[in-house]
């Protein structure tokens, strides 16, 4: 086991800190919109204060989406006692995993891929990374990908390939 710096510790507090703000911003953006379409303030979607199927379907939808969100919120704030055990014992894992698949999302209103997605072979640390376009183009199937990681909150300090950084700083994961 290695030992984490001071500057990986704040990396993995902000990454840590901003998770959990951007699940509380995504939270509050969808139960709000569920409130004011509850109530009659989207257009369209009640119709003279009755309820019809549509509606059902559309309160079951938001709702679903609710509780995914609002279970990361909670996933990430339980997640900070693991950030504390690694600013405590300071320690980091370093790994390597295979890459087994390369996955490209694409945005479905104009076709352009928005997330480009390297699938490790199974560990006990990490799944999957998100990386740019470039690197995306660049790293192969089968290539082996150097990582540091905290040990308890596994949240990425280092990812590189063939010795280069290939960190994607807007990825929190």
């Amino acid at each position: 086991m290695k030992q984490l710096s001071d500057k990986e510790i704040k990396k993995i507090k902000y990454k840590n800190r901003m998770s959990i703000v951007v699940s509380f911003v995504m939270l509050c953006i969808f139960v709000v919109f569920f409130y004011l379409a509850n109530q009659g303030f989207v257009p369209d979607i009640k119709r003279d204060g009755e309820y019809d199927f549509s509606m059902i379907m559309f309160d079951v939808f938001w709702g679903f989406f609710i509780l995914l969100i609002f279970s990361s919120f909670i996933g990430h704030i339980i997640n900070i006692n693991n950030v504390t055990k690694d600013s405590s014992n300071k320690t980091k894992v370093k790994i390597q995993v295979k890459v087994i698949k390369k996955i490209e999302f694409y945005d479905d209103d104009d076709f352009s891929s928005t997330t480009f997605r390297l699938i490790f072979e199974d560990n006990d640390y990490i799944t999957c990374y998100d990386v740019s376009e470039k690197v995306f183009n660049k790293v192969n199937e089968e290539d082996i990908i150097d990582v540091e990681l905290g040990k308890n909150s596994k949240y990425v300090t280092k990812i590189e390939w063939n010795n280069k950084n290939i960190e994607n700083t807007h990825y929190l994961g």
